[in-house]
């Protein structure tokens, strides 16, 4: 599929069946309202721009909601989705590595009061360890604007590949009429 094939059926899609697709690339009820609302997309470039936008209106409550779903980096059985997000290194982490996963990510929970989020695509298990070290060092405030930003870079890389690949798969609802 191309992605402009893809990008059609995003804009075709009626309301309902596009915020339910819209739940696994983010929990936020308004940024998935918006995203359906501001519909047509020209491009992917557009959506793509439009989801960082609309992320930034997003309440404090709605970001923390939309954190909780994530799993933890590093956790084993993380879930289809985020096992191929993280498949550079989730197959290859040993049981030690798991535990020092595990260990910095309560850490880091304690100490920020949500899970450490990190666009993990691509990277290795190490990388991600030496990020988690690297903003266990971070005030709250500039950790929550990090936070933010890996949660937009997520957003990208999901909507990118629900258009480039899944969303004439995900639902056989009928277009909008």
């Amino acid at each position: 599929m191309t992605a402009d094939a893809g990008l059609t059926r995003f804009n075709e899609l009626n309301k309902p069946a596009l915020l339910r697709i819209l739940m696994d690339v983010c929990q936020s009820p308004k940024w998935r309202n918006d995203i359906t609302d501001h519909r047509p997309y020209a491009d992917l470039g557009a959506l793509l721009a439009s989801s960082d936008y609309f992320l930034k209106d997003v309440s404090e409550i709605e970001l923390d909601e939309s954190v909780i779903n994530h799993p933890r980096i590093g956790a084993k059985n993380a879930g289809p989705r985020s096992a191929r997000e993280q498949s550079r290194f989730a197959d290859t982490i040993d049981d030690s590595t798991f535990a020092e996963f595990a260990e910095l990510n309560q850490q880091y929970e304690d100490q920020f009061g949500y899970l450490f989020l990190v666009a993990a695509e691509g990277r290795s298990a190490a990388e991600l360890l030496d990020v988690l070290k690297g903003r266990l060092t971070h005030t709250p405030e500039a950790e929550r604007a990090i936070m933010v930003d890996e949660l937009a870079k997520i957003n990208r890389l999901r909507l990118t590949r629900l258009v480039d690949e899944e969303i004439l798969t995900l639902s056989k609802a009928p277009a909008s009429v």
